[in-house]
């Protein structure tokens, strides 16, 4: 890190050595599935043999049309993972390049940057599962379908903020990683992922009072063909500008401590 620029600056130069942290996290990628025969291909299989086994089991058991249900739940899963990524290995995103960064100048952000095409390949291999299941189901395509370009920019800026956000806290305080592991499961449950908001009858008003519903719907109506609620939009928005800003304030506050935290 070049301790002379400002932190505008190395944000620009992050981005402007945007070659760098795609090949970087297209290697953890592919690193993960060295020498398999299908490569990041079996993140697609894995996903397509889990939602057909529990889109049919949580189906009956909640006695659902398993037609419709199973379309919802994949999409709702690829969402969340883009959701869930950056929350949980956002918190390492520092730690896990500290000997690059204690070794070579290169701008902090790109750590980052790097997790943030890890997630955005493994929600793009995540995409071709989902894609075989609208086909085999008819899920219509249509208007409001061409609203999953907005949702990948989506993607991108949070996971980029909050892992930035999430890496430097995680730096400082070591015990934030295996709390967030261990609350990421409960906010599964919490947000309408294996349910829908009407199952809760007269309480179903209070899913809206859980920021991540809005972010699920955003990234998961598209994918079915349906609107999203301008409630939805506006606090992704709000969300997405807020974390924005106040991780750049953060940044600039602290970007200096960073390896010393390291």
């Amino acid at each position: 890190m070049d301790h002379n620029i400002s932190a505008f600056g190395e944000v620009l130069e992050s981005f402007r050595r945007w070659r760098l942290w795609v090949l970087l996290g297209w290697h953890d990628l592919k690193q993960r599935y060295y020498r398999t025969f299908l490569g990041p291909l079996w993140m697609t299989f894995g996903l397509l043999i889990f939602v057909s086994g529990m889109g049919v089991f949580w189906g009956v058991l909640l006695k659902v049309e398993v037609r419709t249900f199973i379309p919802y739940f994949c999409a709702g899963l690829i969402s969340w993972q883009s959701i869930a990524k950056p929350l949980s290995e956002g918190a390492t995103s520092f730690i896990s390049g500290t000997s690059i960064i204690q070794t070579t100048r290169v701008p902090l952000l790109m750590h980052p940057l790097r997790l943030t095409m890890r997630t955005l390949s493994t929600y793009f291999h995540a995409l071709i599962a989902y894609f075989v299941v609208a086909i085999v189901l008819s899920v219509p395509v249509n208007a409001y379908s061409l609203a999953i370009f907005p949702a990948f920019a989506v993607i991108f800026i949070n996971c980029f903020w909050v892992s930035t956000l999430l890496g430097m806290i995680g730096a400082r305080f070591r015990d934030l990683p295996p709390m967030i592991d261990a609350i990421i499961p409960f906010l599964f449950f919490l947000t309408p992922i294996l349910w829908r908001p009407k199952m809760l009858g007269s309480w179903a008003f209070t899913v809206q009072y859980n920021p991540l519903t809005h972010f699920i719907e955003v990234l998961r109506n598209p994918l079915l063909g349906q609107p999203s609620s301008p409630l939805s939009y506006g606090v992704v928005a709000a969300v997405t500008v807020i974390g924005l800003i106040g991780t750049f304030l953060f940044f600039r506050r602290f970007r200096s401590r960073i390896i010393f935290w390291l």
